[in-house]
């Protein structure tokens, strides 16, 4: 009997897994990096089957330049950080800043204090003579609960912010502060120097910026049951043209901060009472020196980012600050002293009106309502 010849057909590899990544701050780089880690051991090992399985990226950031939260407004492509060559810069401005802090001034009386332009506190009897001072009623920060969030507001750090945890509890286990910055360095560091650490360790594989597409922004995301995959709508930032792409997954690395909070309760009573000082947040903070030089300055919230401003506010010439803290729980309401006693931590209180003038904001004290399950005047 003659023999026959049998031929074994092998079934062709499945297409490459097709991965959309929303962000490219620090979670979207850290995917981005561990990926080009394991394709060069990948390499290195010659295991073609193992790269034909990696995943084919595409990273989408709407900022102009990556780092995410690490990076200040007033420089979103320029941080004094240097960066392999990137795809699709086009740097954009932050948004100017409006008009100047306006005066307000100061009273107290039933549980309430009007917060205005006299220089000196003063009792309810002169409350109505103080309406031509100089302090700004500017919401800086706000650490509570809030009805919505603003739209497309940048989430950026501010300038001059330190990290409040000491680095040795971030440091990379392959990457160490020594090794880059090669001299000691103090327990906690500012925000510039922790973005050039990052960005330094997460390039020191390979350019990970180059399946990263900037000044683009995702405005939708669905999935589709019948195809499995998730058609994603990309909006260029630049033209403002919207296309749509196809994936078999997507990986949210915009972390929990991509927009600023907002106590909308408290802006709504400022505009509807029209309030005619700047109302701000934490995130805005360009300009900032010529915003609160000379002025008396309010912050809505006591956690690390009203410490921090305040402070901060002091030394670029403020002259009075107010951290209103419905809870008193936050990190302002446990400082002990502040720098010549010039910041005034006021408990159990927010902003819940504007003075006739417009000029002034009017606090009242805070308590909690298990009923409705809110603080309420």
């Amino acid at each position: 009997q003659g023999m026959r010849a049998t031929t074994t057909r092998t079934a062709p590899p499945p297409p490459p897994v097709r991965v959309c990544v929303i962000g490219c701050g620090p979670g979207g780089m850290f995917f981005l990096h561990a990926l080009a880690s394991r394709r060069k051991r990948l390499e290195e090992e010659s295991d073609e089957e193992g790269l034909a399985s990696l995943p084919v990226v595409e990273c989408y950031e709407k900022s102009a330049s990556p780092g995410g939260v690490w990076r200040s407004p007033s420089s979103l492509t320029d941080d004094g950080v240097s960066l392999p060559k990137l795809r699709s810069v086009s740097p954009k401005s932050a948004a100017d800043v409006a008009a100047d802090i306006s005066d307000c001034d100061e009273v107290d009386h039933d549980g309430q204090r009007e917060v205005g332009n006299n220089g000196d506190d003063h009792d309810v009897n002169k409350a109505r003579e103080a309406e031509v001072l100089d302090t700004s009623g500017a919401a800086a920060a706000y650490d509570g609960d809030t009805t919505a969030t603003t739209s497309g507001a940048s989430t950026q750090m501010y300038e001059a912010l330190w990290i409040n945890g000491n680095k040795e509890v971030q440091e990379f286990f392959d990457y160490t502060f020594d090794a880059h910055f090669q001299k000691a360095m103090p327990v906690y560091l500012p925000r510039k120097d922790v973005l050039d650490y990052v960005m330094k360790r997460v390039t020191r594989v390979a350019n990970i910026f180059d399946s990263v597409n900037l000044n683009t922004a995702i405005v939708g995301v669905e999935y589709c049951s019948t195809r499995k995959v998730f058609d994603v709508r990309i909006r260029d930032e630049i033209t403002g043209s919207v296309t749509t792409k196809q994936f078999d997954k997507c990986i949210w690395s915009g972390g929990l901060n991509a927009r600023a909070r907002i106590p909308t309760d408290i802006t709504d009573m400022l505009e509807s009472q029209k309030f005619q000082g700047r109302v701000i947040h934490s995130t805005e903070m360009k300009d900032f020196e010529a915003t609160v030089r000379g002025k008396r300055v309010m912050f809505v919230g006591d956690s690390y980012s009203a410490e921090d401003l305040a402070l901060q506010s002091l030394k670029l010439g403020a002259e009075r600050i107010y951290i209103t803290s419905r809870g008193a729980y936050g990190t302002a309401s446990y400082v002990g002293a502040w720098p010549d006693n010039r910041v005034e931590v006021m408990m159990y209180m927010l902003p819940q009106g504007v003075t006739a003038d417009g000029k002034g904001l009017i606090v009242s004290r805070m308590e909690w309502s298990y009923r409705t399950e809110r603080y309420e005047p």
